[in-house]
């Protein structure tokens, strides 16, 4: 299972998906890519950047660079524990999890029964996030992605029941021996049950003791900072695994918002549109891009970093 697999994955879920000499990337919005996989920091030439946008539609690229970088500093939660349990996780997590494994069976499950059962707790999860998803929301597109993890090798699900009712799930996808966590969502009414928490513990447990996984991502962190779900995670045994967010904007893009002009603009739209996702995304990104424009120095052997490799 490597690279090529999420590829697949990717485009079969309807998104597009280019190639350049340092990899791949996939459109995360409308122009705007991001590469692949997740966890793997890289230093591409600009040359090669150039090329993306002299030869495709893109308006931006995002990826993940060496912490001693140019960039945003960040990083990616990781857990590499051979003997993860109980001890591993914090100690004010503990009673969350026994809570949870009391209430609730984790268990495999397919993307079958997702497609047919799962429905109701993206929409939870998306209206408790203030977000819309159409991959997650619309029924047609969610049949496609389970669709896409049935029949493409390495994906995974897994599930958390209180009394045979579906209460979570997660979806991984498995690439050159690290599990990426890609979407995890839950029904609001049994938030209590604390489903997720066991859900991620025993998900987490049961990964790191196969012999084909070394290493579990839970994503990214977010560029709009959520420091509960960071606690979250830490606190589940996953460690903060530096990086730097790299975003490159197209030359046109960037002459317009990376000045006090795109800065004022940015400032009007907040007024009238204050609580809206897509503007926090936005704004995100531009503080990235400033960032991204001061090169630091580099130490020789750091272009290219996996997490299987640390």
């Amino acid at each position: 299972m490597n690279v090529e697999n999420y590829r697949e994955f990717l485009q079969a879920i309807g998104h597009r998906v280019i190639t350049s000499p340092s990899g791949h990337w996939f459109d995360i919005s409308r122009s705007f890519y991001e590469s692949i996989p997740p966890v793997r920091l890289i230093t591409p030439e600009a040359e090669d950047l150039k090329a993306l946008f002299r030869q495709h539609p893109v308006i931006g690229l995002k990826y993940c660079g060496p912490v001693n970088g140019r960039g945003k500093q960040s990083w990616i939660y990781i857990c590499r524990e051979t003997d993860y349990d109980m001890k591993t996780v914090h100690r004010k997590m503990r009673n969350k999890v026994r809570q949870g494994l009391a209430n609730c069976e984790v268990r495999p499950v397919s993307f079958q029964y997702l497609r047919d059962h799962a429905l109701p707790l993206n929409q939870d999860t998306l209206n408790r996030q203030g977000r819309h998803d159409p991959m997650f929301a619309e029924s047609a597109q969610w049949a496609r992605l389970c669709q896409a993890g049935q029949e493409i090798e390495g994906a995974i699900a897994w599930g958390a029941f209180v009394e045979s009712e579906l209460a979570a799930y997660l979806i991984a996808f498995v690439i050159d021996g690290c599990s990426n966590i890609l979407h995890q969502m839950s029904r609001t009414d049994l938030l209590d049950s604390k489903a997720n928490n066991a859900l991620a513990f025993v998900v987490t447990r049961e990964m790191m003791a196969s012999s084909h996984i070394q290493a579990i991502s839970y994503g990214h962190a977010s560029i709009r900072g959520l420091p509960g779900l960071e606690e979250y995670k830490v606190r589940l045994g996953y460690e903060k695994w530096p990086m730097r967010y790299v975003v490159v904007l197209h030359p046109l893009i960037r002459s317009l918002l990376l000045n006090r002009l795109g800065d004022a603009l940015l400032s009007h739209l907040s007024r009238f549109l204050p609580d809206q996702d897509v503007l926090k995304r936005i704004d995100g990104i531009v503080d990235i891009a400033r960032e991204s424009r001061e090169a630091r120095l580099r130490r020789p052997g750091l272009e290219e970093r996996r997490v299987t490799d640390a």
